[in-house]
């Protein structure tokens, strides 16, 4: 619905224009074909009768120059005088409205286009039309959500409830041994997983695989060097490297035959 009023305060027949064009581009952004939009005209008593401003809301509002579906609707705004005195009841109002209508430009046009009150019931007709459209697709939605919101048998008794509990229990056995042991996640509980937080052995694997990536790359205490540098203390040639692991060995040495393996702790160094 866009609504659009001329007050003759504002200048002449340019600004009219101007005003006129610029909602219409804005109607026009939300309803490029003109099919849902009703057009109103207000304050149509500010016109000048028989200048060419109002000749041009005239046929504006006979839908020639833009054509809107539902068409265009003139309705009389209430007086200022009327608004501050509150004297004017709705009936006054629009008793006043009906008589500006029969002698004005705007007589010309038929009564359903006019006046508060025909603009009342078309638009009554507007919302129940389109009611009457959206109901069956309204009604095929609810019959729809209450097939899958249908409950399933009755578990009055203690056996019926104690075999829906044992189903529930194997249902989630199964999903566990899907997700922990066999990697198997065909189930439609792991498809609405988009961050694979449900998938548990994928998620370990992952876990194992970036941890032995970083033990790679981070755990160990000296670097292995061609040349070693005199200010790194952490660089090792390959001959100094196994010359200080042998005394390391030889520092931890017990009883077992094979070297200790307490010791690698010293070659190794905590990941944070």
């Amino acid at each position: 619905m866009t609504s659009m009023s001329r007050n003759s305060n504002h200048g002449d027949h340019h600004q009219a224009r101007y005003a006129r064009e610029r909602i219409i581009n804005l109607a026009r952004k939300v309803d490029p074909q003109g099919i849902r939009t009703t057009g109103i005209i207000t304050k149509p008593d500010t016109l000048v009768k028989g200048s060419e401003s109002k000749d041009s809301f005239v046929k504006l509002a006979r839908n020639e120059r833009v054509k809107f579906r539902l068409g265009w609707h003139v309705v009389k705004n209430l007086d200022s005088a009327h608004k501050e005195s509150l004297k004017s009841t709705l009936e006054t109002r629009n008793a006043e409205e009906k008589a500006y209508f029969k002698d004005s430009n705007f007589k010309s046009l038929p009564s359903h286009n006019v006046d508060i009150e025909s603009l009342r019931a078309q638009l009554s007709k507007v919302i129940f039309n389109q009611i009457r459209l959206e109901l069956p697709r309204l009604v095929d939605d609810i019959e729809q959500r209450i097939l899958t919101a249908r409950p399933g048998p009755n578990r009055t008794g203690i056996n019926d409830q104690r075999a829906f509990l044992i189903q529930l229990s194997q249902t989630f056995q199964t999903i566990c041994q899907a997700a922990a042991i066999r990697s198997d996640y065909d189930n439609d509980f792991f498809q609405s997983d988009e961050s694979s937080e449900k998938r548990l052995c994928a998620n370990l694997m992952n876990k194992h695989f970036e941890f032995a990536e970083n033990l790679r790359k981070w755990g160990s205490q000296w670097i292995i060097v061609e040349k070693k540098s005199p200010f790194d203390i952490r660089s090792r040639t390959h001959e100094k490297a196994i010359t200080d692991a042998c005394r390391l060995l030889k520092r931890g040495r017990g009883r077992e035959v094979k070297p200790p393996i307490l010791c690698l702790g010293h070659v190794r160094r905590p990941i944070m």
